[in-house]
């Protein structure tokens, strides 16, 4: 406790200040609180700014009054303490310093043990002294007992002297070459043994064609049907001017291309596309303008395909255009 007081004593210039602050900031806020009183205009809303008013007018006297303690204890110690020192200089009395006497030596005593000492006969020879005599039946004799196994007497190892020439370092032999064998060259094989080698698989392999219908693409009228049929033009027609192309595409779910390409040649013209669904019908949405090609031998096609774009049947005749 009195080291709380001593502390208190210490900072009370601190603790001063801040409970003044405190008590100042919440009076403060007390008196803005009731001048929000006069801004208020329902009975709820006075009663809040009134509660809070009285909140912190609380506050503030609950600062003074830890002001006013902590400067009543500080007081009460300090004056405590400054009473305390008179006190103890009233009651002091003057004191003495009391030296004990030192006890006097006991000289007859003293004089006692000397006349003992003189009276004692010196020995100048410490050789002329008795021995000491030893007592062998008190001695004990210890016998060691040889350990199974172990001869009684180990052989002594001389070792024999060495030349000089066993003295000198030995030098190891020289490295002795490995001989490898040196490879020989085969010779190459002659046209005479080439020609006579067996040949595996096929001699001559059959060769796919890189494109569809690469060079003069083959007519196969037989490979027209019902499902894929071209009507117009037939084999071996000529026409001219603006040509109607008529055959039946039937198929479910799938399309059919209309495709042309001059004889000669292997890369087919895409002409149109539509759905498999025509019975002697007009294949093109207009008709051909043969005027736009070369007069000349031409091929006409129509591939049927299903829904997963596979082929599923084609039809192709030769016709001529002359214009």
């Amino acid at each position: 406790m009195e080291v709380v007081v001593q502390n208190i004593i210490q900072l009370r210039a601190v603790l001063l200040i801040a409970c003044a602050a405190g008590a100042g900031i919440f009076l403060f806020g007390s008196l803005m609180s009731l001048r929000d009183l006069d801004r208020a205009s329902f009975r709820l809303e006075r009663t809040a700014v009134l509660r809070r008013a009285a909140t912190y007018f609380l506050r503030a006297l609950l600062f003074v009054a830890l002001g006013a303690a902590i400067y009543w204890l500080t007081n009460r110690a300090a004056e405590s303490s400054a009473a305390q020192p008179a006190a103890v200089s009233a009651a002091a009395t003057p004191f003495r310093v009391v030296v004990p006497a030192v006890p006097t030596a006991d000289l007859a005593q003293a004089q006692a043990v000397a006349q003992n000492v003189a009276g004692a006969t010196p020995n100048a020879d410490p050789l002329s002294m008795p021995t000491p005599s030893l007592d062998e039946s008190q001695l004990v004799v210890v016998t060691a007992t040889p350990l199974l196994g172990v001869a009684a007497a180990l052989p002594t190892f001389t070792p024999e002297p060495r030349s000089p020439a066993d003295l000198l370092p030995t030098i190891p032999p020289p490295d002795t070459p490995t001989p490898f064998a040196i490879p020989t060259a085969t010779p190459a094989p002659t046209s005479e043994a080439v020609a006579q080698l067996p040949i595996v698989g096929e001699a001559t392999p059959h060769l796919e064609p890189l494109f569809d219908g690469a060079g003069t693409p083959a007519v196969a009228t037989g490979a027209c049907g019902d499902v894929a049929r071209l009507s117009r033009p037939q084999s071996g027609e000529t026409t001219a001017g603006a040509y109607e192309i008529v055959g039946s595409a039937v198929f479910a779910g799938g399309t059919y291309r209309i495709e042309i390409v001059p004889a000669g040649e292997s890369v087919w013209r895409h002409l149109w596309e539509g759905p498999a669904a025509m019975n002697e019908q007009a294949l093109l949405p207009t008709r051909l303008q043969t005027t736009i090609f070369p007069n000349g031998a031409y091929f006409v096609r129509m591939i049927v395909l299903g829904s997963n774009k596979d082929e599923v049947a084609r039809c192709a005749v030769s016709f001529t255009i002359q214009n």
